[in-house]
């Protein structure tokens, strides 16, 4: 019996491989944004300031080789905070290799150039957040910083489009520290 190779049979085929791809891309996304009880422990110590124990938590999963982007994120967010810009740069970096398209990491990678006197450079990062979630008014509050810090006078521009959250926010004084 031969193969069916009628028009309708290859688009199945197709719409089949299609799928397959969209499962696997999936997957990928979930193993790479790992959000394991690990991560969520460490994630949840963040958020509290318990910033000793979260670095040991994401540490641990680094060492184990358990680590994600979201805990090499973490580990950079906590390192920049604390002023080791070396180890945050080199965290980021490996972030950003895992996920190059994740806002987050790059939000994070602009205040890092940011705290570095680099706002040329954060500007770079943080439209590459813009373009990635133009929804997320945070990626749109770094851009505007770093613009203003660069004496980019497109600043004014970025803001009279961003999202009326990060207006809001900018106009009351109340963005110093997002993402920071």
């Amino acid at each position: 019996m031969q193969a069916d190779s009628t028009p309708v049979a290859r688009r199945r085929v197709g719409a089949v491989a299609i799928a397959v791809l969209i499962l696997a891309a999936g997957t990928a996304w979930v193993a790479l944004r790992d959000r394991s009880p690990g991560a969520a422990a460490g994630i949840a110590a963040f958020a509290a300031g318990h910033m000793v124990e979260a670095e040991g938590v994401f540490a641990d999963r680094v060492e184990s080789g358990a680590a994600g982007v979201t805990d090499w994120l973490y580990l950079g967010r906590i390192q920049r905070r604390a002023g080791r810009y070396v180890d945050a740069a080199a965290s980021l970096r490996t972030a950003a290799d895992l996920a190059p398209s994740d806002d987050d990491v790059r939000r994070e990678l602009g205040w890092l150039f940011l705290d570095l006197d680099r706002p040329g450079t954060a500007a770079v990062q943080f439209r590459q957040a813009v373009e990635i979630d133009a929804s997320e008014p945070d990626n749109w509050i770094g851009l505007i910083h770093a613009l203003r810090a660069a004496g980019d006078p497109a600043a004014d521009e970025w803001l009279a489009r961003a999202p009326e959250e990060a207006r809001t926010r900018m106009a009351a004084g109340t963005d110093d520290d997002a993402g920071r």
